[in-house]
C-alpha cells in the first residue's frame, strides 16, 4: 500500500485525551459536556475495544495485563476494567496462571465459515464506485485475523492512485475492522462502546482510526441473508480527500454501492 501521508495518531491521541479531561471537569461542575458534531461518530471506545482484540494474532495467543497496559498506554486499572469487561461478554477468556486469550464468541467469529455461496465480486460495481468517488475501492472479507482485501479497483487514468494488494490484512481499528466488529459482536466492553457500536450499525458507514501510513478507510457492510455481514465495501484515501463524516458525498456513494452488492448477494442465495 503506497502513501506519503503523515502519521497523525500521536496528535489525535493527545487531542482525544484533552477533550476527555475537559468533559470530565464539565460533568463534575454540572455543566453540559461537548457532544460530537451532527453526522460525526465518537469511536474512541469502539477503537479501544478493537485495539485490545488486535493484540491477538490467533486463538492460541496469550496477553498479560502488563502487556496490555504497555500496548494500550492506559492506566493499569482502566486496562484491567476493559479486559474483565471483554471477558464477561465472552470476547476474552482468562487462563490459569494469569493472562487472557480470545474468548469463545470470537473463536466462533474467527473460525472458518461453513460452506456458503461465494459473494459476487462484481468488478464493474467496484470500478464504478472508484470512478464516482475518485478513490480506490476495496472489497474485504473476514479472516481469522481480521478484514482482508479480496478485490481492489483503482481510478482509471488518475495520475496518483493508492494501490492495495489483494490479500492485505487491515487492522481491526480500521473502517472495515470496526464494521465487522460492530455487526458480528452484539455486546461491547462498556456503555460508551456499546452506544458507538450501535451508531456504526445505524449510519451504515464507518471511518476508523488512520492506518499506520496515515491513510483512512471508509467502510460499509454488504449483507447476506439474516443480516449477517458477508463482506465490507470500502474506499481508501488520505484524510484530506476522504471526509470522516457519514453524510459526505463519498459516504452516500459507498452506502448505495454496498446496498447494490447486498441485493445481488441475496439474489445468488
Amino acid at each position: 500500500m503506497t502513501s506519503h501521508a503523515p502519521d497523525t495518531r500521536s496528535t489525535d491521541s493527545t487531542l482525544a485525551s484533552a477533550a476527555t479531561a475537559r468533559e470530565q471537569i464539565a460533568a463534575a461542575r454540572g455543566l453540559p459536556t461537548r457532544r460530537p458534531l451532527s453526522g460525526q461518530l465518537n469511536l474512541r471506545g469502539v477503537a479501544r475495544v478493537a485495539h485490545v482484540l488486535s493484540m491477538f494474532s490467533g486463538p492460541d495467543d496469550r496477553i498479560s495485563l502488563s502487556d496490555a497496559v504497555e500496548r494500550l498506554d492506559l492506566h493499569k486499572c482502566t486496562t484491567h476494567r476493559y479486559l474483565v469487561s471483554l471477558e464477561q461478554q465472552g470476547l476474552l477468556e482468562r487462563i490459569p496462571g494469569g493472562g487472557f486469550v480470545l474468548g469463545p464468541l470470537l473463536r466462533r467469529v474467527g473460525a472458518p465459515a461453513p460452506p456458503t455461496p461465494p459473494i459476487d465480486v462484481d468488478a464493474d460495481a467496484l470500478l464504478t464506485l472508484a470512478k464516482e468517488a475518485e478513490e480506490t475501492a476495496l472489497l474485504c472479507r473476514w479472516s481469522r485475523h481480521g478484514p482482508v482485501v479480496v478485490h481492489a479497483e483503482e481510478v482509471p487514468a488518475q495520475k496518483i492512485n493508492i494501490s492495495v494488494a489483494v490479500g492485505e490484512l487491515l487492522p481491526l481499528t480500521s473502517g472495515p475492522g470496526l464494521t465487522f466488529v460492530a455487526h458480528q459482536v452484539n455486546v461491547a466492553a462498556n456503555h460508551e462502546a456499546r452506544h458507538e457500536l450501535a451508531e456504526v450499525r445505524r449510519v451504515g458507514v464507518t471511518v476508523g482510526a488512520p492506518l499506520p501510513n496515515g491513510l483512512v478507510v471508509m467502510a460499509s457492510p454488504v449483507f447476506g441473508d439474516s443480516r449477517e455481514v458477508r463482506a465490507v465495501l470500502a474506499l481508501i484515501g488520505t484524510s484530506t480527500r476522504l471526509p470522516q463524516h457519514h453524510l459526505a458525498p463519498q459516504a452516500r456513494l459507498l452506502r448505495r454501492a454496498a446496498a447494490v452488492l447486498t441485493h445481488r448477494t441475496r439474489e445468488l442465495n
